[in-house]
């Protein structure tokens, strides 16, 4: 995990110019026993984040990075990987200038069931994940009903600067 979060927090501040600390703090894991109610409320957890935080009503507008739609259908999570090792090493021995998109290269991310529904048949995970989905959007609808609050939505989210800060903090 370090090496993904170190690698994913370079990557992201190149793409914004962002040279503070990325990450508030260290990887921390957080182990999932077996029990098929604790996996669960994982996964949901993993699910609600955009409409907990109140950005977005449903999980499927969130616009980042997801996993709903990958286990909703056949869809699969697509993304370019980057050897920036390989291009360093070119542009530093071969004294030009590297094309970076030489050193791409797709990666596929493959998903897999919970532990607690490994015997399942795709179609039946797929339902449950979709009552997740489901009882995540009624959860949103009441906490929007009772503070009368409602999310920041997907085009809001993306047009935030990724340097403003809020001007409240929880």
């Amino acid at each position: 995990m370090n090496y993904l979060n170190g690698n994913l927090a370079r990557e992201a501040g190149r793409l914004h110019r962002w040279r503070e600390k990325f990450w508030s703090r260290p990887y921390r894991a957080i182990p999932v026993s077996y029990e098929p109610e604790i996996q669960i409320e994982r996964l949901k957890y993993i699910l609600e984040q955009g409409c907990k935080e109140g950005l977005v009503s449903r999980p499927e507008e969130w616009p980042g990075a997801s996993c709903v739609s990958a286990l909703c259908s056949d869809e699969s999570i697509v993304g370019i990987w980057y050897d920036r090792t390989a291009a360093y090493r070119l542009g530093r021995w071969g004294g030009g200038v590297v094309e970076l998109d030489n050193f791409a290269e797709q990666e596929r991310l493959e998903l897999v069931a919970l532990p607690c529904w490994q015997g399942l048949r795709v179609e039946q995970i797929r339902v449950r994940v979709q009552e997740l989905l489901d009882e995540i959007v009624e959860e949103t609808a009441q906490r929007q009903r009772a503070t009368g609050r409602h999310p920041l939505g997907s085009r809001a989210v993306l047009a935030q600067h990724p340097h403003s800060r809020p001007q409240r903090v929880k």
